[in-house]
């Protein structure tokens, strides 16, 4: 019996790795399409995701290069010009890292701020030990002005670059090494790298590259669902509130049941969020990684 679960749970993973062939041909994905994509990702996109951010206690840093990449996948069309998988692929994945970096970048910062000022830092002594370079001083007119275009924070902003390159060498070269490790000498499976370039696949089926499957229709109706809990989730409670009355349907950001659960978990707060993320990524997981998940979950849920 035991072998057999481990004959179909192999199996699952066959079947995952086998929905993506690997191309029959290589070019480059660097190219001035690619260029222009992550531009208008950093200065238009990060924005608006940071705002959102903010308000929705989440983001939208998952939706936003695959906003972008279909922009400009409809826009090479227009222009009749066919964008190639390699360019998509690429300009999802740098995308994505340059809004993730923006994001945690900038957040941060407002994070930092808020602490120095917060009652709770200055209570307990901690605010007037905090160092320059991690945030300016208590009496610093960059945390009374609220603006981070000010002197005092040249230094915390300077470590962070400092930090955030030498973190990328790190990634670029050990994390490289590691990845090279478990691919062809521990010949790991990884059985959702597939699931996860299937969607830069479905774009180039759209923008003429690729032979038209199953891939664009399904990408079609997942990016129709998501718009839709959008426009729920987030819309609504955003032009409610710019009219005066925010309105929300589910809460924002999560669903408190500490009130309902406390007794049970004196010690552990409990919320769920109510977002249609987690339930799409759950459906194309293999299915005992997703009972893995659940159980570990649990059991750190138990213990704490």
């Amino acid at each position: 019996m035991r072998k057999g679960r481990f004959r179909r749970h192999w199996a699952e993973v066959e079947e995952y790795r086998g929905l993506l062939e690997p191309p029959g041909e290589f070019h480059g994905g660097l190219t001035l399409r690619t260029l222009l994509g992550v531009l208008f990702i950093a200065l238009v996109l990060t924005p608006g995701e940071l705002y959102l951010g903010l308000f929705s206690g989440g983001g939208i840093s998952g939706a936003g290069p695959w906003l972008a990449a279909v922009l400009f996948v409809e826009l090479a069309r227009r222009s009749f010009i066919s964008l190639r998988r390699q360019e998509i692929f690429l300009l999802v994945y740098v995308a994505s890292a340059l809004v993730s970096r923006e994001d945690g970048a900038f957040v941060e910062l407002l994070w930092r701020q808020y602490f120095a000022h917060s009652a709770e830092a200055i209570g307990a002594g901690v605010a007037e030990l905090l160092p320059r370079w991690w945030v300016p001083g208590a009496g610093s007119a960059a945390l009374t002005e609220r603006s981070l275009f000010h002197r005092d924070w040249l230094w915390p902003i300077a470590v962070m670059v400092i930090g955030t390159i030498v973190g990328r060498l790190a990634w670029f070269s050990s994390g490289y090494l590691f990845f090279r490790a478990a691919s062809d000498h521990e010949r790991l499976p990884f059985p959702t790298a597939p699931a996860a370039a299937l969607s830069s696949m479905a774009l180039a089926e759209e923008g003429g590259t690729e032979t038209r499957t199953w891939k664009w229709p399904v990408f079609s109706l997942g990016a129709l669902v998501g718009a839709a809990f959008g426009i729920l989730y987030v819309g609504l409670p955003a032009v409610t509130a710019l009219l005066g009355a925010r309105t929300s349907i589910l809460p924002v950001p999560f669903l408190d049941l500490t009130p309902y659960l406390g007794d049970l978990l004196p010690a552990a707060p409990v919320a769920v969020t109510l977002h249609l993320g987690a339930v799409l990524t759950g459906m194309l997981m293999p299915f005992w990684l997703v009972v893995g998940g659940f159980v570990g979950t649990v059991a750190h849920l138990a213990a704490g």
